[in-house]
């Protein structure tokens, strides 16, 4: 989890934007963020080259949405486990949305596309499922979803750049091993505190 260590410096960025904001409903850019995810999909799947640079902006920008989201929520002390089950399960549909569409575009093998679309919901899984038994979240591992945003963003820069499917395969098997890596370190953790 590299860029989730960063968090601390992150909020210090993100909570004055926040206070700014804070007439705006969090769960409006929660869904605004999980529609740009499903554009995102629908722009890997069209499977164009020039549709890298607007998929590259579109990352950033859900990305972006979906950290202020919580921070809004925390600014206006409006944290709400409803809120909080929105954003996660929206997350998911995210995940899926955008790495379907990667999975069905020409860029990368179908069947390791969709190995990467299971990789990423069971690292999830684990995590949740360790808030379920233990009440603490599990965001350990070295990909966590902030990291995999970032990179992809740099994959789908370097594949705009080298015109090469061979950038978005290299970053999708990268996805695969570090996130199995990833759900044998979280089902590790739990097995030990739940022992």
């Amino acid at each position: 989890m590299v860029f989730d260590e960063f968090r601390t410096f992150g909020n210090k960025i993100m909570l004055p934007i926040a206070r700014r904001l804070k007439w705006i409903n969090p769960d409006i850019l929660t869904w605004a963020s999980f529609l740009m995810c499903i554009g995102i999909g629908v722009l890997f799947y069209i499977d164009g080259i020039m549709m890298l640079i607007p998929i590259a902006i579109l990352i950033a920008f859900a990305g972006f949405l979906d950290y202020l989201d919580g921070s809004i929520a925390k600014v206006n002390k409006k944290e709400t486990k409803r809120g909080d089950f929105l954003d996660h399960t929206l997350d998911r549909f995210s995940d899926v949305a955008i790495f379907g569409g990667l999975a069905l575009s020409g860029f990368v093998n179908i069947y390791v596309g969709f190995a990467a679309v299971i990789v990423v919901l069971l690292v999830s899984y684990m995590g949740t499922q360790a808030h379920a038994l233990t009440g603490k979240r599990d965001y350990s591992g070295m990909l966590g979803r902030a990291d995999r945003l970032i990179f992809l963003i740099a994959a789908v820069i370097l594949q705009f750049v080298f015109s090469t499917h061979f950038v978005l395969a290299f970053f999708v098997y990268i996805v695969i091993l570090t996130g199995i890596i990833t759900i044998i370190e979280r089902f590790l953790n739990t097995w030990k505190i739940l022992s």
